[in-house]
Formats: C-alpha cells, structure tokens, sequence
C-alpha cells in the first residue's frame, strides 16, 4: 500500500482506513481508462442506497499510460475525511468533519479547529475543497500502476491543468454550467449527505466556490519545527 503523510487529527481515519483494508478485497478496475463516468455512476444503479461506509480514491491519469493518487475520501461511523495526497501539484489538502460536527483542517502549514452541524443531519450544500491541480508539478516518485484503480473510484483523464471542487449536499442533483469551468464533469459519491466531485479544465486562475464554507473556524494553529503548536495571529 502506498504510504501517505497523515496530519495528527486523521488518526481516526488511518485507523478505520487499516480495518477496511484488512477486510476488503475491493475491485479492480484493470486497464480501463477514464475513471466513473457521471451518467453512470453508482447513484443510477437500480435499487443503490448512500452507503453507511465509503471509500474512494480520485486519481489522475498521465500520458505514460501511470496514474498518481490526489485524494483518498472515506466516511466510517467516525465522521467523513478528505486527505490530499499530492501536495507539490496542489491537493494536499487534510480535513475531517466528524459525526458530532468537529471539523480539522490542514493547509497551508496551518491546523484549524471548527464547528458545523452534525454530519448525519447536515442540510444544504457545502464546498468542502477547490484546488488548482497543476500536471507539471505532479511528483513523478508517486506514479501508480493503473491497476490500483478500483470500482467506484474517479479517474481523471485531461491533458492540462484542472481545478476540482467537493461539495457536500443533502440535495443537488446537478450544478448549473460556469464560463470559467469549461468542459466541466460531475460525479457522485454514495452516501448521507452526498459527495459531489466537479472536475474542470483550468488554465488560470479558480473563480470563487460554489458554496462558500459555513463553519465556524476558530484562529488557525502553526506546525512549529519542534512539533509544538502556536496560535495564529
């Protein structure tokens, strides 16, 4: 299995993440390229409900036939956690947002502590992450073989830069069409409240999300060399 960096807060998730390991045989998706296709993915599947546990990878395809892994999202009975794995190119994002509303977030070199509304009832829509992914800056060290590729996973095939943006939502069924988001996609993520993963061509700049956070963050923590943490100000 691949080793990723996991900031302190994802402990739980490395733990659940190790269970599920031990006790799944997920599918592969073999040499297929091209990942879930949003007209059918799992929501259409006659008799599918949102799953109680969820893991999904998004990766990345590249010209040398290799993929690289940007985010591992997973949703245990500890609450939903979003890991960036592919911080040089842009998605090295970390958060969690746990069942009684706790949400951790690590970006930028900062640790930051806020509040929502219980995961299990959240109404509305969220963005959760938007990322300018830039294909020159992936590190070539993480290159995969397509097989690692499971069902159910996204697969990201376009030749430039994209932007992704993850929303949470208990309601939308689609997103209405941005100029500044050509050939967009969206996919699916099964479970209560949903996933949704719009993916992008991006030559510039990201426009502003479509569901700016509603958390109540609290000042930002620094990483300090020493390991201890300093308030923000």
């Amino acid at each position: 299995m691949q080793k990723v960096s996991i900031c302190p807060v994802c402990q739980d998730w490395v733990l659940d993440e190790q269970k599920w390991t031990s006790n799944s045989s997920g599918e592969s998706t073999g040499a297929r390229r091209g990942g879930t296709d949003p007209r059918t993915d799992e929501r259409s599947r006659a008799g599918t409900r949102p799953a109680d546990r969820m893991r999904r990878r998004i990766y990345l395809a590249l010209p040398n036939g290799g993929v690289v892994s940007l985010y591992r999202l997973t949703r245990t009975p500890s609450g939903l956690f979003v890991v960036g794995t592919m911080a040089k190119a842009g998605a090295g994002q970390h958060l969690s947002y746990q069942e009684d509303g706790v949400c951790f977030d690590h970006s930028g070199g900062q640790r930051a502590r806020g509040r929502r509304r219980p995961l299990a009832g959240h109404t509305g829509a969220v963005t959760l992450v938007l990322t300018h992914l830039m294909l020159y800056q992936v590190d070539a060290r993480e290159i995969t073989n397509l097989d690692q590729v499971r069902a159910g996973d996204i697969l990201i095939d376009r030749p430039g830069d994209i932007g992704i943006e993850i929303i949470l939502s208990d309601y939308l069924e689609e997103l209405p069409a941005r100029p500044d988001r050509p050939n967009a996609d969206l996919h699916f993520i099964p479970m209560a409240p949903q996933l949704l993963v719009e993916v992008f061509d991006a030559s510039g700049a990201l426009g502003p999300p479509r569901y700016p956070d509603d958390a109540n963050w609290e000042p930002p923590f620094l990483r300090q060399p020493s390991g201890k943490d300093q308030l923000s100000r």
